[in-house]
């Protein structure tokens, strides 16, 4: 999360931001948008459109304003390199609040994705096909 990378104090100084996001990716951006956008940290890397694209099709996302999360990017991000192994930690799609949830009331899935961006149903899926397809992953 940008927005968060970038306040946060106990972020080291000289940070590179592998970002995976649609939020503020210059693809996703109209010519105005792109012309006005000032990142905040140093990127190394944007998720490339075609990339995303494909991505929300594996997973199943139909709905025009809806896309994964980072979380499914990075994971998405992480299968490119081809690892030998690769543990999953935190991926509980939402049944429990993330570390930056100031506020622990409310639904964990809604309280920062009111108008539902993510489908943690279509996540979990997802993530559980890729375990029952590679032996390899695993959820902790």
């Amino acid at each position: 999360m940008p927005e968060w990378v970038s306040t946060n104090k106990n972020v080291l100084e000289n940070m590179l931001m592998i970002h995976t996001g649609h939020c503020h990716n210059p693809s996703f951006m109209n010519d105005e948008e792109k012309k006005m956008f000032k990142p905040t940290l140093h990127t190394d890397y944007f998720f490339p459109r075609e990339e995303f694209d494909s991505l929300k099709k594996q997973m199943g996302y139909t709905r025009h304003k809806s896309w994964p999360s980072t979380g499914a990017t990075s994971l998405h991000l992480c299968l490119q390199a081809l690892p030998k192994k690769l543990a999953l930690y935190g991926f509980d799609f939402k049944k429990t609040y993330t570390f930056y949830h100031e506020n622990k009331t409310g639904d964990p899935a809604t309280l920062h994705d009111r108008k539902r961006k993510h489908d943690w149903t279509l996540e979990r899926l997802y993530v559980e096909k890729l375990i029952s397809e590679h032996p390899w992953i695993s959820l902790k």
